[in-house]
């Protein structure tokens, strides 16, 4: 009997499994020639009766795996449940070989019809892994016996799909101490399955020797993310397309999708709770619950809703800096776009959750949320299928940012957009092709929408220059100058390699001509009666025709109901800033720094802009050379210092 605390039969056990392997090989070999054999000789006794008497017949082999059944199997049997159901762990050697020999002769006995893989792979069968006692290595060891059991005979897959998949969406969730042979599993799937919707545009490559996947134990940690990220993806894209082209299998697969979704998030679920109290290695665990519960929300959260255990902060520890689950939320509207529901809710859903933020104090959260958002999708360029991020800013930011002036509490709002698209600017050439025409249109289109946007509500400044003198109306102007600066790199790296960022390049010079305008009102804020307060041509660098939206509907109810909020929600009395909610006013935290702070960091940002445009080549010459270097150009140095900024 084999005794896990005697390590000194581990070797005598190796040689006997290594014997038992060595005899199943035999009879693997010897029936397979056989059957080539008997074939042979079927084909040159066509008629002759002796045949049929000789499949009558018991064969050495049929013999040999009988007996192999009758003295080895249960023993083998009992020395699995002892490896793998002992308190202690043996070496992982003597597991491995158990589970190879185990299998092996599991191939053996259902070639002959002596066993089902049902018995091995079954909820209910004495003979199942299932049956086992529920220890580390059983654990650990459970997705290298599934993958050998494909490996030995890819029909047991196909006999239990269903079996292998819950499995292998358990291996996806699995905590970091316990990863072991998930990749093993992971390749075992992929290689016997490579249709199956779910494993389409994984982040792992085909082996170009030989045509099979061969993911290695690191590639599967440090990409078991996007893995996941990407199976759920293919799920909810394959159930779209069911819909459409195949609606009698629609319900099929619906159901088959959230037995496995249920199945993912009760492992995540049970994974939690085994942890009890370690605070360090429950902290990163959940870390890893919060990013799948986080792509759960943007994939699937309309087929199968998402666990209540892990948005109750009584049970499970919310995301600090996303409680929400905002992130997850807002892409689950920007892979639902085609839809012609989804604009309206994600336009009613952003302005709640910029509302809370700016009630709650809570805007720098949002920004980071707002900028997540907006990351990690690259610009196809389609029309019918946009990305979030130009959707947001082509369709919905502009409301906002048009408000930002008018009415007095619409800053408030669009504050944290604003510093979002100025984070998100700084990386979005990481989801641009510079090669791609329909890529760099797409930037061009949306780049293009939120300078223009700036320019308008600049051009009320203008209209109203006596607002330059309240700290709101500055701090707005820093924000809408620090994002236009923000977009300098990556439009003049656009704009060299394709020239059609014309109209973007106009608009930085009208925001241009506005931050002259600002230094000298601020230098001068009482010019003499007839003079306007600034020697640029104002008006004629603001005056040219609005370019038409992409989704004028969406834009539309989006300022319609903006429009609504500020006008009866929100107010400002006395420099204090309300916001009324059922018949209650609220009064709002709103920092904002004294006039002559607020002053000098417009001075800064007017600074930083000045020398952005100067660096940049892009901006030097539009069909043909609008004087930006010379003297008479917008950004030309005066000979003059204003409070340090020569503009």
């Amino acid at each position: 009997m084999f005794d896990v605390k005697q390590p000194r039969v581990n070797s005598l056990v190796l040689q006997a499994l290594d014997i038992v392997l060595e005899y199943t090989r035999l009879c693997r070999d010897r029936g397979a020639s056989n059957a080539v054999q008997q074939a042979s000789e079927d084909s040159q006794e066509y008629g002759d009766w002796s045949a049929f008497e000789n499949v009558a017949e018991t064969s050495p082999v049929d013999e040999a795996i009988e007996h192999l059944h009758s003295t080895v199997y249960d023993g083998l049997a009992r020395l699995l449940s002892n490896c793998f159901g002992a308190d202690a762990s043996p070496d992982d050697l003597i597991l491995v070989k158990v589970i190879d020999t185990w299998t092996s002769v599991a191939q053996l006995l259902v070639s002959k019809n002596m066993k089902q893989w049902n018995n091995y792979v079954g909820l209910y069968s004495p003979e199942s892994w299932n049956s086992l006692r529920n220890t580390e290595q059983s654990r650990k060891y459970k997705a290298y016996f599934m993958s050998r059991l494909i490996e030995e005979d890819p029909s047991c897959y196909e006999a239990n799909k269903s079996v292998f998949l819950h499995l292998w969406m358990s291996c996806l969730v699995e905590r970091e101490s316990l990863l072991k042979f998930q990749h093993r599993l992971t390749n075992a799937l992929l290689n016997v399955d490579p249709s199956n919707e779910l494993f389409a545009n994984l982040p792992f490559y085909v082996d170009s020797n030989d045509g099979h996947y061969s993911i290695s134990a690191t590639e599967f940690r440090v990409r078991r993310l996007s893995l996941i990220s990407s199976v759920l993806s293919n799920m909810r894209q394959n159930l779209v397309e069911v819909r459409i082209h195949d609606r009698p299998h629609y319900s099929v697969l619906l159901q088959e999708s959230r037995d496995l979704l249920k199945h993912l998030m009760a492992s995540m679920k049970s994974n939690y709770q085994e942890l009890g109290h370690s605070t360090s290695v429950r902290g990163a665990y959940v870390d890893f619950v919060h990013r799948v519960i986080e792509f759960l929300q943007q994939h699937i959260s309309d087929i199968c809703p998402i666990d209540k255990f892990f948005t109750d902060s009584s049970a499970f520890p919310l995301p600090a800096t996303d409680p929400a689950y905002v992130v997850g939320r807002m892409k689950s509207y920007g892979v639902r776009l085609r839809d012609s529901r989804t604009p309206k809710q994600l336009v009613a859903f952003l302005q709640t959750v910029t509302e809370r933020a700016a009630a709650d104090t809570q805007q720098p959260y949002l920004v980071e949320q707002l900028y997540l958002s907006m990351t990690d999708a690259f610009e196809a360029g389609s029309t019918t299928n946009p990305t979030l991020r130009s959707f947001l800013i082509e369709a919905v930011f502009p409301a906002y940012i048009s408000s930002a002036f008018d009415p007095p509490t619409g800053w408030l709002l669009a504050k944290p957009i604003l510093h979002a698209l100025e984070r998100m600017y700084g990386h979005i050439l990481e989801d641009v092709d510079g090669a791609d025409a329909a890529s760099t249109d797409s930037f061009v289109s949306m780049t293009t929408t939120l300078l223009n946007t700036i320019r308008q509500a600049l051009q009320h400044l203008v209209d109203h220059p006596e607002q330059l003198e309240h700290p709101a109306t500055l701090t707005t102007i820093a924000d809408l100058l620090s994002t236009t600066t923000a977009t300098l790199p990556s439009l003049n790296y656009i704009h060299r390699l394709t020239r059609n960022a014309t109209r973007a390049v106009e608009c930085i010079r009208a925001v241009a001509a506005f931050a002259t305008f600002v230094v000298d009102h601020l230098s001068s804020p009482h010019p003499r009666d007839g003079e306007n307060s600034s020697s640029t041509p104002i008006s004629s660098d603001f005056d040219f025709p609005l370019l038409p939206s992409k989704f004028p509907e969406t834009l539309h109810f989006a300022s319609t109901e903006l429009r609504k909020t500020l006008s009866t929600i929100w107010v400002v009395h006395e420099g204090r800033y309300f916001a009324l909610r059922g018949g209650v006013r609220r009064e709002v935290c709103v920092r904002l720094e004294s006039l002559d702070v607020e002053r000098e960091r417009v001075l800064g940002v007017v600074r930083d802009l000045r020398e952005m445009v100067r660096g940049m080549s892009s901006f030097g010459e539009v069909e043909g050379d609008m004087g930006w270097g010379g003297r008479s150009g917008l950004l030309s140095a005066r000979g003059e210092e204003e409070d340090g900024v020569v503009f």
